[in-house]
C-alpha cells in the first residue's frame, strides 16, 4: 500500500477549525486630524466586500498607532480571496493586505529595528540593503520610509527622509555611522545603547568590566591582592605579608651584622687573607660612618649650647627695657597726665574776688 501524503495546508487549517489572519497595511492611508481613527466595522465591510458577505470573523488593531490590522476571515477560501485581490479600499485609499506580519519576517530568529539617517530622501533604498549585506548583515524585512506624524501620533502620508529596516540580532552592535555610497549615513539601534551600558558596568565579584555580580560565574578576586579565592578582609589574603617579609629579613641581616661586630676577634672564624681584608675593610668603613655621625651631633649640641648664652648676653647689654617696665612707665606716665589735668581744671573753676 503507498503511502498518504500529507494533507495541504488549506486543508489542515479546515480541520483544525483556525484559519490564519490577513494583515491589512493601514499606514498606506493617509488620514487628517479632524477625520475619525479606522473603526474595525468600517475595515470588516471592506474586507466583505472582497471576499463576500458574512466571510469576515473581525478585525483587531495592531502595532504602534494602529500601523496595521488583524482581519480574520470565515474560511480559507474567503482568506485566499482577500490575498489575490491584494487590497481593500478604505475611504477612497487602497490598504495592503499581507499574509504575513510585516514586522515578524522570521519568527525562529531574533531581530532588531535599525534606523538610518542622513542620506537623501532621493537614495535608493536597495543601496543601502545592498551596503548592509556586503558587511555582513542578515536583513529580514526591506528597507522602508519612514512617515511623520502629526500631534495625535498619527501617521501622515508625507516623508521624513528617515529609514528603518529589520536584521538579525548581530554579534557586535552596528557603527554609528557608516558609509552608504558618497554620503555619511548614521545607523541606530536598541543594542547599541545596551553595550555601551555594559561596558562602563564592573564586576564587584571578579573586577571585570562587561556584566554585573548577579550574573557572573567566575571565582571571586580581592579587592586588595587582586588574587582570586578569597573577599576582602579574609584571614588567606596575603596583602602586607611580602613587606614585612622583607622588613623580618632585613632586620635578621642588621641583628647578624651587629653580632659579627660585637663578637670578639678570637671567635672569628679563620679565613683566606684576602677574605679577611675584605671583611676588615666593610667595618672599618661602618665604624669610620658611626665616628663621623657622633661627631657631626657632638658638633651641633656644643653650636646650640654656644648660641644660648650668646642670646642671653645680647639680651642682658642691650639698652632696651623689658614688656613689663615699658608698661610701668607708661602708666605712671599716664596717671601723672591725669592728675595735671584735674589740678588745672580745678584752677579754672575757682573765680576771684575783685
Amino acid at each position: 500500500m503507498a503511502p498518504r501524503n500529507p494533507p495541504p495546508h488549506e486543508q489542515r487549517q479546515e480541520e483544525s477549525g483556525r484559519v490564519e489572519p490577513v494583515f491589512v497595511q493601514t499606514s498606506d492611508i493617509a488620514i487628517n486630524t479632524e477625520d475619525a481613527p479606522l473603526s474595525c466595522l468600517e475595515i470588516c465591510l471592506a474586507a466583505e466586500d472582497v471576499s463576500g458577505p458574512i466571510s469576515i470573523i473581525g478585525a483587531q488593531p495592531q502595532g504602534r498607532g494602529n500601523a496595521f490590522w488583524r482581519l480574520y476571515p470565515q474560511t480559507v477560501g474567503a482568506r485566499l480571496t482577500l490575498l489575490q485581490a491584494g487590497a481593500i479600499t478604505l475611504r477612497g485609499q487602497e490598504a495592503s493586505l499581507l499574509d504575513k506580519n510585516p514586522y515578524v519576517v522570521r519568527p525562529d530568529t531574533a531581530s532588531t529595528r535599525v534606523v538610518v539617517s542622513n542620506i537623501p530622501l532621493s537614495y535608493d533604498n536597495k543601496e543601502i540593503a545592498k551596503t548592509l549585506r556586503s558587511r555582513g548583515y542578515k536583513l529580514t524585512s526591506r528597507v522602508i520610509d519612514e512617515r511623520a506624524r502629526n500631534k495625535d501620533g498619527k501617521l501622515t502620508r508625507f516623508l521624513t527622509g528617515r529609514r528603518f529596516l529589520y536584521i538579525e540580532k548581530p554579534s557586535t552592535p552596528l557603527p554609528r555611522r557608516m558609509s552608504v555610497g558618497l554620503f555619511q549615513a548614521e545607523f541606530y539601534h536598541r543594542e547599541q545603547k545596551e553595550a555601551s551600558q555594559t561596558q562602563r558596568l564592573t564586576c564587584s565579584n571578579c573586577l571585570e568590566t562587561g556584566h554585573h555580580k548577579s550574573v557572573c560565574d567566575k571565582p571571586v578576586v580581592c579587592v586588595q591582592c587582586k588574587k582570586p579565592g578569597h573577599k576582602r578582609g579574609d584571614p588567606a589574603c596575603n596583602l602586607g605579608m611580602d613587606s614585612e617579609d622583607e622588613q623580618s629579613d632585613g632586620n635578621s641581616c642588621v641583628s647578624d651584622e651587629q653580632d659579627r661586630e660585637t663578637s670578639p676577634d678570637s671567635e672569628e672564624p679563620t679565613a683566606p687573607p684576602s677574605i679577611v681584608q675584605h671583611n676588615t675593610r666593610s667595618r672599618s668603613k661602618s665604624h669610620s660612618h658611626k665616628n663621623n655621625d657622633e661627631h657631626k651631633k657632638q658638633k651641633k649640641t656644643d653650636d646650640t649650647t654656644n648660641d644660648k648664652p650668646t642670646e642671653m648676653c645680647e639680651l642682658s647689654d642691650s639698652t632696651q627695657p623689658t614688656l613689663e617696665n615699658w608698661l610701668k612707665e607708661q602708666r605712671q606716665s599716664y596717671s601723672k597726665q591725669k592728675q595735671g589735668t584735674k589740678g588745672s581744671s580745678k584752677s579754672r573753676k575757682k573765680p576771684t574776688c575783685t
